[in-house]
């Protein structure tokens, strides 16, 4: 399977349904576009606020465990991906020591 990152909405709904979840597909992926990388930047609040406003407790605490596991089980794949697992922006390939010289900002 493609890792999470690159999921389409379609692949989250798929996900969705598998961890009984179908009851939040629609509104998470077809209302709201939610993909991989949305996915696995949700959290508790984004499922109690508007617009998705789920006001089952039991549905967010079980929804948000299964992305919490699903983030769990992908760091590895994001880190190899190039991705920092907990901002998803893609780490820079350079650093502040380059060459073992370090980075001097003439100002």
């Amino acid at each position: 399977m493609e890792p999470v990152i690159n999921w389409n909405p379609r692949e989250v709904s798929i996900w969705l349904e598998k961890k009984g979840h179908s009851k939040y597909s629609r509104i998470l992926t077809e209302d709201h576009c939610i993909d991989g990388r949305a996915l696995l930047l949700i959290n508790e609040s984004d499922l109690k606020s508007p617009p998705i406003s789920i006001n089952v407790l039991g549905d967010i605490k079980r929804l948000m465990l299964d992305i919490r596991q699903l983030k769990v089980e992908n760091r590895q794949s994001l880190l190899q991906l190039g991705f920092d697992p907990i901002s998803l922006l893609t780490k820079p390939v350079c650093s502040a020591h380059v060459y073992g010289t370090q980075f001097r900002p003439d100002f």
